[in-house]
């Protein structure tokens, strides 16, 4: 089939609302731009009367399988019509209700019972109401400038049946009725397999009739390499013929592309800029957010705190979305293009993270955990931080573990932290890298593993960490793991001191103050380990006090 479960379950998530928990700031990890794309074309998507309705496959409901347009003025004079009101039918399916009742193409639904029908959304609000299996409808309808009554009966149509009609529809060009097969083949149902393939065909096949939604869709697929080989270029050419369609999301896809590196090549921000701006036209919430990201970060548009926060602010209003959300969480917490506001800033956090973003989460368990704009609470931050780290956020991970490791405002669990670390420390996140160097050289719920400590530390070493410089240093000038070299200690610690790290200004004192490495000199020692203990460091002051006796 192509890819194993999680990689559908991943792109599900991207495609749809669970796209919604992207990371949005620049330590997150996932590609948030992708899945921005997703949620837009998902938003269009869901207003659709096939799509919007699931319960189409719940058989203790009726459904009659037709597709439905407004009455134009053509119409009624084709049909005899006294005004343009009424449902014209599109498709009937076979074996439904409403095609054995003797609906076919063309024919025009004037009465519904007692109510006279009016447009296709008046029909679709009919069939959402209180009709019930075995129930019978009268119905009257115009066919070639005749009145013709009908008894509709609402006999049950098991899953198979509805699907079978679903897909009569889709085979005539309904792509609303493609795209739900899609979705259902995709996502799978109770009562339906999954199946990619055949749901990919289902996407094809309303993409290339011309459905910008279709279009769009396909591109994230092209542009993930979920279920087909990973190809920016069809990708690009999918989100280039949604836009063509109308589809604001289609202009999105496009900056998104260009936003990032295309096959290898420097990102192009004026192009993406360019699409950006297309689809702000049309008042794309999503657009509006990249803006607003592009002003923040002066890339190709000069930085204007003030225009991002206003960008943002349409994303907010204009979708609701949680991602503009965290990035005025920022604006409000930095001060950048609005007065510092911590409440401000906690209120549209926590908005954010009830929407299950997931660096919203991490800032609203930082907000308790430091008592900003509320009354400090750890175990509320624990709770925060956890959900944080579920959903994959790494700070969150790394500083969850943090919260186990020492039993604050959680219960100690030793063997998780180490868990968390390891997965943020996969990531990239270097900090996890160090504190399990000192798990692992401590023995802090694990057995003391010096290989394990020098290997993590000289990770982060590398990465410029120097809390793991001045780890790694300490274990050199004590022999753990390595051959003691103080030459080779003396180079960590002065990559470390340049950050003023006060461990490293300790051991530089020590070094001085024993000759290790550096001419012994007493009096460097002591600046040295002044540094250390104007930065914190309880034991350089303590021994300050000795030498000075």
């Amino acid at each position: 089939m192509g890819n194993h479960a999680s990689q559908r379950v991943e792109t599900r998530d991207i495609l749809y609302s669970e796209a919604m928990r992207i990371h949005l700031s620049n330590l997150c990890n996932l590609n948030f731009l992708t899945a921005a794309i997703a949620v837009a074309v998902f938003s269009v998507l869901s207003c659709s009367d096939l799509l919007a309705q699931y319960s189409l496959l719940d058989t203790s409901t009726p459904y009659i399988g037709i597709s439905q347009r407004d009455v134009t003025a053509e119409d009624v004079q084709e049909n005899g019509l006294d005004e343009a009101k009424g449902v014209v039918v599109l498709l009937a399916a076979p074996e439904t209700p409403l095609f054995n009742a003797g609906v076919r193409e063309g024919d025009v639904l004037i009465r519904w019972g007692d109510t006279e029908l009016k447009t296709a959304s008046h029909l679709k609000g009919l069939l959402d109401g209180d009709l019930e299996i075995g129930q019978t409808v009268d119905l009257e309808v115009m066919r070639d400038g005749e009145s013709i009554s009908m008894d509709l009966e609402l006999t049950p149509m098991s899953v198979p049946q509805r699907i079978k009609a679903v897909e009569y529809l889709a085979e005539n060009d309904n792509h609303e009725a493609a795209i739900f097969l899609y979705r259902t083949f995709w996502n799978g149902h109770e009562k339906v397999k999954v199946d990619e393939d055949r749901a990919m065909k289902w996407l094809l096949h309303a993409a290339v009739q011309g459905s910008p939604a279709a279009q769009a869709i396909m591109a994230v697929h092209y542009r993930t390499g979920v279920h087909v080989k990973q190809d920016l270029e069809k990708a690009l050419r999918w989100y280039e013929q949604a836009a063509e369609g109308g589809l604001s999301s289609g202009y999105v896809g496009i900056g998104t592309i260009y936003y990032d590196s295309f096959k290898g090549e420097e990102k192009k921000p004026a192009k993406a800029a360019e699409a950006f701006k297309k689809a702000a036209q049309q008042n794309d919430p999503w657009a509006w957010f990249h803006l607003g990201r592009m002003y923040w970060t002066g890339d190709y548009l000069k930085r204007n705190d003030e225009k991002a926060v206003g960008c943002f602010r349409k994303g907010k209003d204009i979708g609701d979305l949680p991602a503009a959300k965290l990035y005025l969480g920022f604006a409000h917490e930095s001060g950048r293009g609005v007065v510092r506001n911590y409440p401000a800033a906690f209120q549209y956090y926590r908005s954010a993270a009830e929407a299950g973003d997931s660096a919203a989460c991490y800032a609203v368990g930082r907000f308790y955990y430091n008592g900003y704009a509320t009354k400090k609470d750890v175990e509320e931050a624990a709770e925060w931080y956890e959900k944080a780290a579920k959903l994959g956020y790494t700070m969150a991970e790394n500083d969850f573990a943090l919260l186990l490791l020492f039993g604050s405002g959680v219960s100690k669990d030793e063997a998780r932290a180490v868990e968390l670390l390891r997965s943020a420390a996969k990531k990239g996140y270097v900090k996890s890298n160090t504190m399990l160097g000192q798990i692992y050289e401590n023995g802090d719920g694990v057995k003391k593993d010096f290989k394990q400590a020098a290997e993590n530390y000289v990770i982060a070493a590398r990465a410029g960490d120097p809390s793991a410089q001045s780890a790694l240093a300490s274990m050199v000038l004590q022999g753990r793991y390595y051959q003691k070299d103080d030459t080779a200690a003396l180079k960590w610690l002065q990559k470390a001191v340049e950050k003023n790290h006060p461990t490293a200004e300790r051991l530089m004192g020590h070094m001085y103050e024993h000759g290790r490495a550096v001419p012994q000199d007493r009096a460097e020692a002591i600046a040295w380990y002044l540094k250390a203990a104007d930065h914190g460091d309880k034991w350089s002051a303590d021994h300050l006090k000795e030498l000075q006796k």
